[in-house]
């Protein structure tokens, strides 16, 4: 407002209506907005030290908060001389004036002047510049500093905020919280990342129930599952020891590559178990599954490494961790599915047939002396994929 509208203010708002509304306060009350403004100043006080109380008219909420020791003391700005004497009087009559201070225009023109009054001394010595309220409120009971962090870094906010904390908890008379966008982000990427640790703990345990499950067997249920699990252990411990952070992004790559690899592991099992109850050896039944087994998985993982490889170029740093470990993740399982997974099917089961191959005494045999003439019996050799 100009100055000429302070002058139509103060001749509109003159001494006969600020008499009228003093009569209708002290008859009725603060009217009912008033009255739920009040209300809800008392329950968020707590403590507050300074009411400003800007256009107050005759001091409704002054009188209700200050009167009453609600808030210690207050400002009363106003464009009106005679709103601020009915102010000031009924203020003196009810016995707190003193601790009310009464500043007449505009609050754009003498915000200054209060603030000045409040913490003018701090402010000329912490901000010459004049900008130190942008960082405080007008009592000084808050203050904020800001800090700036590259976000793109992987990691760098949650060691800069773990700083930031520790050093507010150095402080013995102040308290200070961090608060804004870094700790936000911070808190979601700590809660989504230990939230898919432990969902891919918990569906790791599941596939690897389910794998037993369809394939009728323990032995090659767990077997099924080395194509998922050591690249991504491989992968996890390499950047671990590289000293390489893993965010939220690069965290999903465990399972994405957990369903692709147990894929290719149940194509090459259940092709192997097939040609194993047709009668082939161990060895010619895992050669002829990786040949018909083989080329299609070698195709899809190919393409979806090469997809995922992509994000290697983009500029956003956890996007270029989760494309390229998801690639390597993939070509680790394709390597398991085709070698490792093949290697150890085989020298597991052609040591299990050749140990169910070997004779086995029979009891009665094992009860009788060594000196027996009984003619030895053979068990018969279980299933070998049992």
């Amino acid at each position: 407002m100009s100055c000429t509208q302070c002058k139509g203010i103060a001749s509109f708002f003159d001494e006969k209506v600020a008499a009228r509304e003093l009569r209708q306060y002290r008859k009725r009350g603060p009217h009912k907005t008033t009255q739920m403004l009040i209300d809800a100043i008392r329950e968020t006080a707590d403590g507050a030290e300074t009411l400003l109380d800007i256009g107050g008219g005759v001091g409704a909420i002054q009188h209700a908060l200050v009167g009453e020791g609600v808030v210690a003391r207050g400002f009363d700005v106003d464009a009106s001389h005679a709103y601020l004497e009915t102010a000031r009087a009924e203020a003196e009559r009810r016995g707190y004036a003193e601790k009310m201070r009464y500043v007449p225009g505009n609050f754009v023109d003498v915000a200054d002047e209060i603030l000045d009054g409040v913490v003018g001394f701090v402010s000329r010595h912490l901000a010459p510049d004049g900008r130190f309220y942008d960082f405080v409120n007008f009592d000084f009971s808050r203050a904020r500093i800001m800090a700036r962090a590259r976000m793109s870094e992987a990691d760098v906010h949650h060691r800069f905020l773990h700083k930031a904390r520790r050093l507010a908890r150095s402080f013995q008379h102040i308290s200070a919280i961090p608060t804004g966008l870094m700790v936000l982000y911070n808190d979601v990427e700590r809660h989504m990342l230990t939230g898919m640790i432990t969902g891919f703990s918990v569906a790791f345990i599941t596939v690897s129930l389910m794998m037993v499950i369809l394939l009728r067997t323990l032995r090659h249920g767990l077997l099924a599952m080395i194509p998922g699990a050591l690249p991504v252990v491989f992968v996890v411990g390499m950047t671990g020891w590289l000293g390489v952070a893993l965010g939220t992004m690069p965290a999903m790559m465990g399972n994405v590559a957990l369903g692709i690899a147990v894929d290719n592991a149940i194509h090459m099992l259940t092709r192997y178990r097939r040609l194993r109850r047709s009668g082939m050896a161990p060895q010619g039944a895992i050669e002829q599954a990786a040949i018909v087994v083989g080329r299609p998985v070698l195709f899809t993982t190919s393409v979806l490494c090469l997809g995922f490889a992509v994000l290697g170029f983009s500029r956003l740093v956890p996007n270029q961790f989760f494309g390229i470990l998801t690639a390597i993740v993939l070509f680790g399982s394709l390597v398991g599915a085709l070698v490792t997974l093949p290697a150890t099917i085989l020298v597991i089961d052609e040591r299990s047939a050749a140990r169910q191959a070997e004779p086995r005494p029979s009891r009665a045999e094992a009860a009788e002396p060594s000196g027996g003439g009984h003619e030895p019996v053979e068990s018969p050799a279980a299933d070998p994929l049992e």
